[in-house]
């Protein structure tokens, strides 16, 4: 029988993470549709408790803001607030985990996650549309 170590050592736990992303890749898991919001903060470095802050941050910001006034800068700002990995992400980055946090941990955030998930990919360019965009029941 094979003896497993006691705890997840340095280097062995890039082994899992990659693992669980080859898992999630073979059952459709994309930048543009990620299926766990958690292996999203695994591979990115994205703590537990920056994940709490994250969820303070975007509750707040919906709650006061219309969706009309909602846009990619709100909570791309929100998230570099409150992670320090996020400084050094690409806009999809943001974008794939605005996405699976809606889809996971904030319903409220679906409908504007929903609108940005039907636009995608986008540029920088592109932020002041979001601001514009129209509600559609259907995304929730």
């Amino acid at each position: 029988m094979t003896d497993y170590p006691e705890r997840v050592t340095p280097g062995r736990e890039w082994l899992f993470i990659h693992a669980l992303n080859e898992i999630a890749e073979s059952i459709g898991s994309t930048n543009d549709n990620p299926i766990s919001l958690h292996l999203f903060c695994l591979t990115y470095d994205i703590t537990f408790d920056e994940l709490g802050k994250i969820l303070v941050a975007y509750n707040t910001i919906l709650r006061s803001h219309t969706f009309e006034e909602l846009n990619f800068s709100l909570f791309k700002d929100a998230l570099i607030k409150e992670c320090k990995a996020a400084k050094n992400f690409h806009d999809d980055i943001i974008a794939a985990f605005i996405i699976v946090f809606a889809k996971w941990m904030l319903i409220e955030l679906r409908p504007f996650a929903a609108a940005l998930q039907k636009s995608y990919p986008f540029s920088s360019d592109e932020y002041p549309k979001y601001g514009t965009l129209e509600y559609d029941p259907s995304w929730v």
